[in-house]
């Protein structure tokens, strides 16, 4: 998927469509308005976050962990037993971000093929 870290990011279009399925998250801070959100989308086998993001100034304050965390507790409540998403490797704080969260790497081996190109 090195597509990725070539890609821009979502579209207002892309968001619309992400909330109307109903699998969108937002986080308000206190005098701040939305800080941050996290959105992704029901597959056959999972429920894979496509985007979160936090405000730099608002970042180190649990956010993100709690919409990773309301993103688990919409899968349970809806009977999905995964939730998948992609990371940097080659960005020092990604991976160990999500794996402190609970989230195991998997290797291309593990993955669908639509998910996983020989080339990463």
């Amino acid at each position: 998927m090195e597509w990725i870290a070539d890609d821009d990011v979502q579209s207002e279009k892309q968001h619309l469509a992400l909330i109307s399925q109903g699998v969108a998250f937002v986080a308000e801070g206190q005098g701040h308005g939305i800080v941050g959100f996290l959105n992704g989308e029901v597959t056959p086998d999972a429920l894979h976050i496509w985007q979160m993001a936090v405000h730099h100034q608002q970042q180190g304050r649990g956010i993100g962990r709690h919409l990773i965390e309301a993103a688990q507790q919409h899968a349970v409540s809806t009977g999905i037993h995964a939730l998948t998403l992609t990371t940097f490797r080659d960005v020092a704080w990604n991976e160990p971000y999500y794996q402190r969260l609970g989230h195991r790497t998997l290797g291309c081996e593990s993955l669908d093929p639509p998910r996983c190109s020989s080339t990463v």
